[in-house]
């Protein structure tokens, strides 16, 4: 008995042993992957531009004015107000860079102000979670399905996409999928530090890797205060 027991813990320990060592290799070939692949979103506007700064002040008042009353009435929301991940701190942060983002690539910021929006609804709790987006997509198409909002169908299914994919690290595929990551990966930029592979969009460069309490951090809040709290 003894014997059979020593056999299995050996057995168990060189599964696991291979187990780590093929982990570490597809870590490896992933961050070559990863680091070769650039930015596919460049700027191609200056979004402290003063016609700039109106489309932004205009999809946060579209976020606020009638997205945000939708998710507050909707009963299948789990996302809390007091959280780190907070739907009144991180979520309004993520859907003002997602907006930022969207409009330095001079594209419509409608479609990612509901993915920005959406992307954390179905959090239970603060705990690093990266299956919180399945529940999450349930009440995305309650929200997005509302007839007055007029998505098209290919735009709800970026959107979709976005919110299901805003957890993992493959490179965004489209521009709304690419807004929310970013927004998203924001703060943990400021916190954590700059890792340029995780990121799609160029906009991010300017804000991102600016570490926190840093003059480059302090001056985009200076810029979110100008373009929301007029």
């Amino acid at each position: 008995m003894a014997k059979t027991t020593i056999n299995r813990t050996k057995n168990e320990s060189t599964h696991n042993s291979h187990n780590s060592v093929i982990k570490k290799i597809i870590a490896f070939f992933w961050n070559r992957v990863t680091e070769s692949i650039q930015a596919k979103f460049p700027i191609k506007e200056d979004i402290n531009m003063s016609e700039n700064i109106e489309k932004i002040r205009s999809a946060f008042s579209f976020y606020n004015d009638e997205v945000l009353p939708l998710i507050l009435d909707n009963p299948k929301v789990t996302q809390k107000k007091e959280w780190y991940h907070w739907l009144h701190t991180h979520t309004k942060n993520v859907v003002f860079r997602g907006i930022c983002y969207a409009v330095s690539l001079w594209e419509d910021p409608i479609p990612v102000v509901f993915a920005c929006a959406c992307h954390d609804l179905a959090r239970v709790n603060d705990s690093y979670d990266e299956e919180h987006w399945k529940n999450a997509i349930w009440v995305t198409r309650e929200i997005i399905n509302n007839e007055k909002f007029n998505l098209t169908e290919e735009q709800k299914k970026q959107i979709i996409d976005a919110v299901a994919n805003h957890t993992t690290w493959m490179h965004a595929v489209n521009y709304i999928s690419a807004c929310l990551r970013d927004a998203d990966r924001t703060r943990l930029s400021w916190e954590r530090g700059y890792k340029e592979k995780f990121f799609n969009t160029e906009q991010w460069k300017k804000i991102a890797s600016q570490r926190m309490f840093t003059k480059g951090r302090r001056d985009f809040k200076d810029f979110e205060n100008q373009c929301i709290n007029w």
